[in-house]
């Protein structure tokens, strides 16, 4: 996991009725389950007895069809943070 850029996006405050500018850190980490690079990661295990993972989309619903009964979130990922 490391700082790639720091992109700056803009938004809109409404208190003040002006565009600022925010940096935002992009970070990378990789899927789990199937070594995917996405935007969104999903922290979730599919036993109390097994550790965290961090799961993409597509594992995570394969993950819940196979083990609905043990599987449990536990948060969420994303590759831009302020």
């Amino acid at each position: 996991m490391g700082l790639i850029h720091t992109p700056i996006w803009l938004y809109f405050d409404y208190t003040s009725a002006l565009f600022r500018e925010i940096r935002v850190r992009e970070r990378s980490k990789l899927c789990e389950g199937c070594t995917a690079e996405t935007p969104t990661l999903y922290r979730c295990r599919a036993s109390r007895l097994q550790g965290w993972r961090f799961l993409c989309n597509r594992c995570v619903a394969r993950l819940k069809v196979e083990r609905p009964d043990t599987y449990q979130y536990g948060g969420t990922w994303k590759r831009f943070r302020r």
